[in-house]
């Protein structure tokens, strides 16, 4: 199974359907002008923008970081409210451990949370997002489990 379809079965596990940015740039247009000032566009190399339903609108950024540069938008998207899923699986190992430890610092300093939910594969959230993150890694074993 590719790392693309696994992708893919993480993010219809939460329910959520992945949106192309500039369709989600579009949307977000229809919402007060005063918001949209404060919007700030950022380069979206093969980020996913995943829009969840629920009482507030809740946006999850999936993110393969290559440098520290990358690992500050990170943060920037944490700031705004935005949950992270990090894929570091095909980092090496000393580089992604200095992202998680730089993460982790700046998930605590805004409350937020930080879970592993598979190998090489994170979730960061800020305040008020709660993940079961159990439940996502069972979810994604029972997928690949056959009978």
């Amino acid at each position: 199974m590719t790392e693309e379809s696994i992708w893919k079965k993480l993010i219809g596990f939460f329910g959520f359907t992945e949106e192309n940015i500039d369709e989600f740039e579009d949307d977000y247009n229809e919402l007060d002008n005063n918001e949209n000032k404060k919007i700030k566009k950022k380069k979206a190399k093969d980020n996913k923008v995943i829009k969840l339903s629920r009482t507030k609108d809740i946006q999850m950024v999936v993110h393969s970081p290559e440098s520290f540069d990358d690992v500050r938008e990170i943060v920037d998207d944490l700031k705004e409210s935005k949950a992270v899923i990090l894929n570091l699986e095909e980092r090496d190992r000393v580089l992604a451990r200095r992202f998680i430890d730089f993460l982790s610092g700046s998930v605590y300093a805004i409350n937020g949370n930080t879970q592993k939910i598979g190998t090489g594969v994170f979730i960061f959230t800020p305040p008020g997002i709660d993940v079961d993150a159990r439940a996502i890694e069972n979810a994604i074993k029972n997928e690949f489990v056959t009978d």
